[in-house]
């Protein structure tokens, strides 16, 4: 039988993915009394689901071997992939469960302890995800360490602003994926706090190619423009955060401080009253109402502001955008 496996594993290194899939799914039938051979078949056709972005797919495959049998019985292979795919789904409180027993019974692999520290950020337990960034750095071999450790830790430093710890572990993801917007976006905010406008503004646009769906860092863009005072470029970049949620508190305020420092005044009102429905204590809106004034209109007071924004959020949403895994 393990010929048939190895006759699928040529197929994958040429490319040809029906034909593996069709010799993995005829031996999955017959490989049930062969532990180690099963779930080596289960994690490639689970492999191949998550890679064709089918990761629903591959949930319902792997479900019954991941939730029903003991766990520490799981490679760290199967452990890893079914994390991920959680992950992919948005499915953190499920994901977060298996996470819990798997960590109960000390059997957490540090492979999947990776993507289980990225987990748990996007969960809001720090804690535990600074345990398990470490478990996995720590424990694993750096050229095996997952991409999701590495976002994880960038992420952590980020909350803690620790600009040149998070611009390090940022630029380690990157190196296993140079495309991924999530690590882009997280370089660009250290590069933000570390007063390195021109090049988080560049790598913020880079981030928005990959997810220019994620509002936070439209934000972040926004906030480089205002420090660098390109005010049409932040006016832009918050127009677009709009499209996305016209909801959100700080989008509004943010665009408040823009036309504040544009001096237009009723723009700049309509935007504080619409932060203020939203969000009663928007700091972003509160300085806006100071521009307007005239109590203060220096650019360092601009980037006290900025960074009282940024300790505000924690930099949560600037973050919480799946990764795109290697």
């Amino acid at each position: 039988m393990h010929w048939y496996l190895r006759e699928a594993d040529f197929y994958l290194a040429q490319g040809q993915v029906n034909q593996a899939r069709n010799v993995l799914e005829a031996l999955d039938l017959s490989v049930q009394a062969d532990r180690g051979l099963a779930d080596a078949v289960l994690q490639r056709l689970g492999w191949m689901d998550f890679q064709e972005q089918a990761f629903a797919a591959c949930i319902g495959r792997l479900a019954n071997r991941m939730e029903n049998d003991p766990l520490s019985s799981v490679s760290s292979q199967l452990q890893q992939l079914w994390l991920r795919a959680l992950h992919r789904t948005g499915e953190l409180r499920r994901a977060t469960e298996w996470i819990d027993q798997a960590t109960e019974s000390a059997t957490l692999s540090p492979l999947a302890a990776g993507a289980a520290a990225l987990i748990s950020f996007d969960f809001g337990n720090f804690t535990r995800a600074q345990k398990e960034v470490d478990h996995c750095l720590q424990t694993c071999p750096k050229e095996v360490v997952p991409i999701e450790a590495w976002v994880a830790a960038a992420s952590m430093a980020l909350a803690n602003q620790d600009a040149s710890a998070s611009a390090k572990f940022a630029s380690e993801a990157l190196k296993l994926n140079p495309r991924d917007g999530r690590s882009f976006s997280v370089l660009a905010f250290s590069e933000l706090l570390a007063g390195d406008l021109k090049s988080a503004q560049q790598n913020f646009r880079k981030a928005l190619s990959e997810m220019p769906g994620h509002v936070g860092t439209w934000h972040g863009l926004a906030w480089a423009c205002i420090l660098l005072r390109d005010l049409d470029g932040a006016w832009a970049s918050l127009e677009s955060a709009l499209e996305l949620d016209r909801n959100f508190a700080e989008t509004h305020g943010s665009l408040a401080v823009v036309f504040a420092l544009k001096q237009e005044r009723e723009k700049a009102l309509s935007c504080i009253e619409r932060a203020h429905g939203l969000a009663r204590a928007n700091i972003s809106a509160q300085y806006a109402q100071s521009i307007l004034r005239g109590d203060v209109h220096d650019a360092e007071s601009i980037r006290r502001l900025f960074d009282m924004v940024m300790s505000q959020q924690k930099l949560k949403r600037a973050s919480q955008t799946p990764v795109s895994s290697s």
